[in-house]
């Protein structure tokens, strides 16, 4: 093996991640001068094209062949907090406002990058509702081992719940801080394998468990879900402020229910202003990662308990697949996280 000169050969704007970078070889065998190309993000859902993309470049400058592999780094979150030592990057997913459809958003988007072959894990804060167990069709029971809760897999998603913890008929009547102690124990005392990101499907509105969020556990980024509904727009804004007085870094928002499509035609009607949302939104510079409509094949997924991006390939799985690898190349993006000794 050698290693070549740490200079940037081209720069390359990949327009499915929509991210830019610089392509810098960090390996060569000498043997079949390969360039190996590692980056920061998924690429399984648009490895060709985008292979394709860097080999035409290179081939003007005599580089070929090139492999591009993927290998995900730590991510700084907020304040002075370190990530966990099993989990790399937890990306958590909120909404100032419920019923917008956040849960299905993290389920799908968990599912999808599960797909990519990295290690994903998907933890559902709701305590008062969680909505994963239906979501993915789980109705077993956690194992408690010393103190420690064992989390379930399923579609290739490493899941931790309250729903698996008690009686999904029975109500949670907790104060703010013995939900928040849990809710802390979840993350903390959850035997979770090693992850390349813990999806954080996050309670609605700015409440306790919330802050105990913000304040205690290393958040990599978060990611909206908004509808164009002007209350959820308003609620989103102020979601946005709270977010940046906590220091936490927003990577973007994922506009849902943008239109009914129709199953027939698939005409998308707008039901809710258009473009309120990116009017609103794009002045804060909040990027937007892409809008899924209102569409039966969602329903019906999370009806059944099984991710919709899980195992069908069609236009609904492609976006979500595309929203997923936007919203981690745009935290491939923020500063990697300084080097912690466990």
């Amino acid at each position: 093996m050698a290693t070549t000169p740490s200079k940037s050969l081209i720069s390359l704007y990949d327009d499915y991640a929509n991210v830019s970078w610089d392509l810098i070889p960090v390996q060569e065998t000498q043997q079949h001068n390969q360039h190996t190309v590692k980056l920061n993000y998924p690429i399984h859902h648009h490895k060709n094209q985008l292979t394709q993309a860097v080999t035409s470049q290179l081939s003007d400058k005599n580089i070929s062949p090139v492999n591009l592999v993927t290998e995900i780094n730590r991510h700084q979150p907020q304040g002075l907090l370190q990530p966990l030592k099993k989990i790399k990057n937890i990306i958590a997913i909120h909404s100032n406002k419920g019923g917008v459809g956040k849960s299905t958003i993290a389920t799908n988007i968990a599912a999808s990058l599960a797909q990519t072959g990295l290690n994903i894990g998907l933890l559902d804060g709701d305590l008062y509702g969680p909505n994963q167990p239906d979501l993915l069709g789980i109705d077993s029971r956690s194992a408690i081992d010393n103190d420690t809760y064992q989390p379930i897999s399923v579609h290739g998603i490493t899941v931790m719940s309250m729903g698996f913890l008690v009686d999904q008929k029975t109500p949670l009547i907790w104060r703010g801080p013995m939900a928040s102690a849990y809710f802390q124990q979840m993350v903390f005392k959850t035997n979770w394998p090693h992850l390349d990101y813990l999806i954080l499907d996050c309670p609605p509105g700015t409440g306790d468990i919330l802050l105990t969020m913000a304040q205690k556990v290393p958040i990599s980024g978060v990611v909206l879900v908004c509808t164009p509904q002007c209350l959820s727009v308003k609620d989103s804004i102020k979601g946005i402020a709270m977010l940046e007085k906590m220091n936490i870094p927003i990577l973007g928002y994922i506009e849902n229910m943008a239109g009914f499509e129709c199953s027939q035609c698939k005409h998308i009607n707008h039901i809710f202003p258009e473009n309120s949302l990116q009017q609103n939104l794009s002045p804060l510079n909040i990027d937007l990662f892409g809008k899924i409509p209102l569409d039966q094949r969602l329903i019906n997924s999370t009806e059944k308990g099984i991710p919709h991006a899980h195992n069908q390939q069609d236009g609904l799985t492609h976006k979500i697949q595309k929203i997923a690898t936007r919203i981690c190349a745009k935290l491939a993006t923020r500063p990697q996280a300084k080097p912690h000794i466990f």
